[in-house]
């Protein structure tokens, strides 16, 4: 397996997370810098990064997202309590998981193994005619397409694979971060709010998310037969409205 990269420009916090990281069997190569950081991406061969959106050398998280579009190294994004809505902003942008500072150093090896999981999940999901494409972060349904973040893709993976079926939050939160509490469970309730969202925005939802307080969250899957009639009533109100 190839090291992680940790780039964060608070020598003492690179020193405690590379010894926790170390101490859970992965080899670790860090950076103090931006421009360190980007370089070692660009150069080496990186299992997953640990990137803080902090670091003024690198230009914050528009920099970090830069390299989004020229490399699939799953990211970690580390982050000030101040700087949190930045760092959500990186999970929309394409980010794999956060956390805020100061965080428990199992915390971090716990996301680690969680975020590698994920990467080497099956490529895709598919359940009757919906099918989940978890490397291009693409879900397509009864002919609707759907971009979608890689905490996005994780949690839909999870329900399209028990599709009809109540997923509890915990076991959403295990799967997306490696453990479950009170940060994961906001973070969770945000990403679900996303996906309800998404799937909200075409006139003909493929798929309807649901919610139980009790039981946690469930996928349907619109029949295709069902998802056409939709489509004919709202292109014949459309023309009526004209």
């Amino acid at each position: 397996m190839d090291p992680l990269l940790i780039a964060d420009d608070d020598g003492i916090l690179l020193n405690v997370i590379g010894a926790a990281l170390r101490r859970g069997g992965f080899e670790v190569v860090s950076a103090s810098n931006g421009a360190e950081a980007l370089a070692r991406l660009e150069r080496d061969s990186i299992s997953l990064a640990v990137l803080s959106v902090d670091m003024p050398t690198v230009g914050g998280l528009d920099g970090w997202m830069q390299l989004r579009e020229r490399s699939r190294v799953p990211m970690i994004l580390l982050c000030e309590p101040r700087t949190e809505r930045i760092a959500l902003r990186g999970l929309e942008m394409g980010a794999d998981d956060y956390l805020v500072k100061p965080f428990e150093s199992r915390a971090l090896v716990a996301r680690v193994h969680a975020v590698l999981r994920r990467a080497g999940l099956s490529p895709t999901v598919s359940a009757g005619h919906a099918v989940l494409d978890r490397e291009g972060l693409l879900f397509e349904a009864g002919g609707v397409r759907m971009q979608l973040s890689p905490l996005e893709a994780v949690l839909l993976g999870v329900l399209l694979s028990n599709v009809g079926a109540y997923v509890n939050a915990k076991t959403l939160m295990k799967q997306a971060w490696g453990q479950s509490g009170d940060r994961e469970r906001n973070a969770l309730k945000q990403v679900i709010y996303r996906l309800r969202r998404k799937l909200g925005d075409h006139a003909t939802p493929p798929a309807t998310l649901e919610t139980s307080r009790a039981r946690g969250y469930r996928l349907q899957i619109r029949p295709l037969e069902h998802a056409a009639d939709a489509k004919r009533r709202h292109l014949t109100a459309a023309e009526h409205r004209r």
